[in-house]
């Protein structure tokens, strides 16, 4: 139904739904969702209507429920249910940084798109979740790829990091959940970044942007 050009914005959006549901049993619904080149399929549906709706939600499954800086005890037998019932959104929030890493890289729109919803910010919170690794990593991989091809953003990247672990991110982003303790995984949780951005944009004012200088200049 969604690759039918004649299909309607309607039938495409219920199509959506009932991948959701069925993503929504488990790990290997979601695998076989993927192997059936649901990337591509993503990709092919930013060009249509939806696309502002889809890339909302895609960085809104980065966001969790509640605070993941804090490493599960899986050896206590209370915490294993805790565990078992973040599992599902732990997973769905590593295959969002996943394919948000690969579309940022395909096209500089959707990343400019994606970072209105505070793309930077949720990818950092995502870094500091120390109950999923897949989850630090893809998202260490796609904020990489930001903050290599946007000189701003590393720049609000590095203070919210802190130097220490800013370095370790560039020199490694790939293993860096390894190197992640609960006090950088704090710092990443309560980052500022996203406000940080926003306060820079709105010192320069429209006459110094056509000049090329700041408002502070």
């Amino acid at each position: 139904i969604l690759g039918l050009k004649q299909a309607r914005e309607e039938d495409k959006q219920e199509a959506i739904k009932l991948l959701q549901i069925i993503a929504s049993g488990g790990r290997k619904y979601k695998e076989l969702i993927c192997e059936s080149y649901a990337i591509e399929l993503i990709k092919k549906l930013l060009e249509y209507e939806i696309r502002s709706d889809l890339l909302k939600r895609l960085a809104g499954l980065l966001n969790l429920c509640k605070d993941p800086r804090n490493r599960p005890k899986i050896l206590e037998d209370q915490s294993a249910p805790n565990l078992l019932e973040s599992a599902p959104m732990f997973i769905q929030q590593a295959a969002a940084a996943k394919v948000i890493g690969i579309l940022i890289q395909n096209s500089v729109d959707i990343s400019e798109e994606l970072m209105q919803h505070e793309l930077v910010r949720k990818l950092l919170i995502t870094m500091g979740n120390r109950n999923h690794f897949d989850s630090q990593r893809q998202a260490s991989l796609a904020l990489h790829y930001i903050v290599c091809t946007n000189p701003n953003v590393a720049e609000q990247v590095k203070t919210s990091m802190g130097i220490e672990l800013f370095e370790m991110f560039m020199n490694d982003p790939e293993n860096l959940y390894q190197k992640i303790t609960e006090v950088h995984a704090d710092a990443l949780f309560n980052n500022k970044a996203n406000l940080l951005l926003k306060t820079e944009e709105s010192e320069v004012s429209p006459e110094a942007e056509q000049d090329g200088t700041s408002a502070k200049d």
